[in-house]
This record gives C-alpha cells, sequence and structure tokens, in this order.
C-alpha cells in the first residue's frame, strides 16, 4: 500500500484529472458566461443559444441590463422574458462568436463531480469545483415562491454568481446556479425538459403567471387578535381580509 493510500490522500493522477476538467471546461464555457449588470451589481448569466443569455430573474431589471463578455466586451442587452416566480430571464444580446451551453448527457446524482463557472459583473470568470450533495431540493426563491427539484453542490461561489452556469467534468450544462444555502452549499436548477422549454417561452416574450385564488388572508395569529378585538368568538378558518376585483 503506498503512501497516500495509507494516509487517505488522493492519487497525483486523480488531482491532474481535476484540473484538467476544469481547464477544459474553463476553456469551453467562459466565453459562454458573461456579467449581468454592472461592476458591482447583479451577476452571471449563460449562453444558450445565438444571440439568447439565460440568468436568473433576480439579476435583471427593467427593460435593458449590462451584458459583459469574456474578454472585455460589453453591449446593452434587451430583457425579452423574465418568470420570477421561476427566477428565469431571457436576455437577448449579440453574443458574437460565443458558443452556446449544451445540456449534459448525464444527471446529477449525490456525488457527480460538478464544475461551477461564474463572472460576477463581468469581473473575469471564476471556476470553481464541488459535488452534488442532495437532488431534488425545494427552496424559497427571492418572492418567497416555492421552487422545487434544486440541485445541491459543493462548488463555491463568489458573490454575483447567481445566474451562472453548473457543469459536470466534460463540459456538460447541468444546472443553473441560483442560491445560495450557507455552511458551503449551494442550490442549482436543473437543466431539464420544464427549464429548456420555459427559455424557449421566454425568448418569445411569453410570461407566465401562476394560479391565484384572488383573496388575501389574515395569519392565524394576527385573525385570532382581530377576532378578538371586535368580540367574535375563536373559530376555525381563515380570515379573509382582501378580495380581489372580479
Amino acid at each position: 500500500m503506498g503512501a497516500s493510500e495509507q494516509s487517505g490522500r488522493p492519487e497525483r493522477e486523480d488531482i491532474t484529472d481535476a484540473g484538467a476538467a476544469m481547464r477544459h471546461v474553463a476553456g469551453a464555457a467562459g466565453p459562454a458566461t458573461v456579467g449581468i449588470g454592472s461592476q458591482w451589481g447583479r451577476g452571471t448569466g449563460v449562453v444558450v443559444a445565438p444571440n439568447r443569455v439565460l440568468t436568473n430573474a433576480h439579476n435583471v431589471a427593467g427593460a435593458e441590463v449590462g451584458v459583459a463578455f469574456d474578454g472585455g466586451r460589453t453591449e446593452v442587452g434587451a430583457v425579452v422574458g423574465a418568470d420570477l416566480d421561476a427566477e428565469l430571464a431571457v436576455v437577448e444580446v449579440d453574443t458574437g462568436d460565443a458558443t452556446a451551453v449544451v445540456p449534459s448527457e448525464q444527471s446529477a446524482d449525490v456525488g457527480t463531480a460538478v464544475i461551477a463557472v461564474a463572472n460576477p459583473g463581468g469581473r473575469g470568470i471564476h471556476v470553481t469545483p464541488g459535488y452534488v450533495s442532495a437532488v431534488g431540493r425545494r427552496f424559497r426563491g427571492p418572492r418567497r415562491r416555492r421552487l422545487a427539484g434544486a440541485i445541491e453542490h459543493t462548488a463555491a461561489l463568489v458573490r454575483g454568481s447567481s445566474g451562472g452556469p453548473l457543469f459536470d467534468q466534460r463540459g456538460g450544462w447541468l444546472g443553473l446556479n441560483t442560491h445560495r444555502l450557507g455552511g458551503g452549499l449551494y442550490l442549482a436548477l436543473p437543466v431539464d425538459a420544464a427549464l429548456l422549454a420555459a427559455i424557449d417561452r421566454l425568448a418569445t416574450g411569453e410570461t407566465s403567471s401562476r394560479p391565484r385564488l384572488g383573496i388575501a388572508v389574515a395569519p392565524p395569529g394576527a385573525a385570532r387578535h382581530l377576532r378578538a378585538a371586535v368580540g367574535l368568538d375563536e373559530r376555525d378558518g381563515v380570515l379573509v381580509r382582501e378580495v380581489d376585483p372580479d
């Protein structure tokens, strides 16, 4: 048994392979990973088709947004579609010779080695390795909407990395980095049929709205206080405090 096996340290060739994978992904995906917003603002995006960039919805505000490419070129892109509930936005911009990312042929399972790429606000490419630690995670987005099916991973993300791509070691696109959990864990929206369909829908300018009941209800604690304040008995159910027109 060699010294590295006895100590539990990885063999040198494993380190070399990991480094080679990072260099490969950085070279292939770096030009497709763009900065979104000002130098110290917003986040990251990824070229998913000629003249089409995908990012998180919370990275864009208004009809236009700055897009910075690897190498220093900057453009003003048009936000053609945004779904705040799904945390996705599509920006139309001249992507030049940047090659679009290609969805991975493998699934993101626990233990899958992953590589995150970011270009925070156009400040330069960051590449970090990690592993999938859980799948099918649920979390709340910026509007407190529940998002399901997320990939949890350990590839460290610097501030401004949201909206950047997550890859397998061959450069296949696995996810869109979206949320920092803390404790060294991060969440990415999986690249699946639903996400690809959402990209096409948003690229046409189509927006979506989740079904609404059309009422606002008081939280249980507040409802109890309100009923007591006007002398009403405690009752089961919800207290409706507002109804939308029609």
